[in-house]
């Protein structure tokens, strides 16, 4: 939980779902996808879908980038429903 909304680390999620995500939390990422092309701009809270901007509220610690749970079932169009997914930790 991060300012009191679930958080996963985009980084871990997209890991586990096999895609390839490039760049850094520092800078931005892009992830392809077949039907969708993501730029995620932690430091400006923003991301672009297919070319459209949208925002989000993504917060980095250390290495990590986390961002909402229903970003990654929405944008990111994964099927957050999986039970492998858990996270146990403090944030």
């Amino acid at each position: 939980i991060i300012n009191g909304i679930a958080a996963l680390p985009l980084e871990v999620i997209s890991q586990k779902m096999r895609d390839i995500l490039i760049g850094t939390n520092e800078e931005s990422y892009v992830l392809r996808k077949s039907d969708r092309m993501i730029i995620i701009i932690p430091s400006e809270n923003k991301y672009i879908l297919n070319g459209a901007e949208n925002t989000c509220e993504f917060t980095v610690v250390g290495e990590k980038t986390y961002a909402p749970y229903s970003f990654f079932n929405t944008v990111m169009a994964y099927d957050m429903s999986l039970k492998e997914f858990y996270y146990i930790g403090k944030q």
